[in-house]
């Protein structure tokens, strides 16, 4: 196949890139791809469920603060797994949707149901950040596979994460900025 530059634009080339040959993407790239994306869509459907049961069960001091950004947080997880299932679906595949799938796929362990604030707050802070991890890497492949649609919507996935992260992060006492007393 022959390479397409914005320099020459070679209209035959874009004939060879049917619908059913995943736009470019040989079989073995798309099935890399979507169970890379399964194990995405295991982890945010993991850490959704953490972060709402978090919402629910917090107590403490800080209970409305981690109440309404946990509340943030698992809407905007939800409305990002339906976006990865129907990355999968695109590619050809059947997106996993059953807690056995998950369990199986996912890399995030369940909720500490005993967990204090402070704990629940440390749990998502690791939690996120492993999904984000685990969406870099699938990034970094579906880039190097050409899969550009795929490499895009992780890499918001990433920055959404590591954001939650920081967020959550910021209200753990002893990760949070010391100000000087002077």
């Amino acid at each position: 196949m022959k390479a397409i530059t914005l320099e020459k634009l070679d209209i035959d080339t874009t004939k060879t890139f049917k619908p059913e040959a995943g736009n470019g993407s040989t079989v073995d790239h798309r099935k890399t791809i979507a169970m890379g994306l399964s194990q995405v869509l295991a982890d945010s459907y993991k850490v959704m469920l953490k972060v709402q049961n978090y919402h629910w069960n917090v107590t403490g001091p800080k209970f409305f603060m981690i109440h309404k950004m946990t509340e943030e947080q698992y809407n905007n997880i939800f409305a990002a797994i339906d976006d990865l299932a129907e990355r999968i679906r695109a590619i050809g595949y059947l997106s996993p949707g059953t807690f056995a799938a998950f369990n199986k796929l996912s890399t995030i362990k369940d909720s500490d149901m005993e967990l204090d604030e402070n704990g629940m707050l440390k749990d998502l802070v690791a939690s996120h950040q492993t999904l984000a991890m685990t969406a870099k890497a699938v990034a970094l492949k579906a880039d190097e596979l050409k899969d550009l649609a795929t490499a895009d919507m992780l890499t918001g996935r990433i920055e959404v994460h590591e954001k939650f992260a920081w967020l959550l992060g910021s209200l753990i006492e002893e990760l949070s900025p010391k100000k000087n007393s002077k």
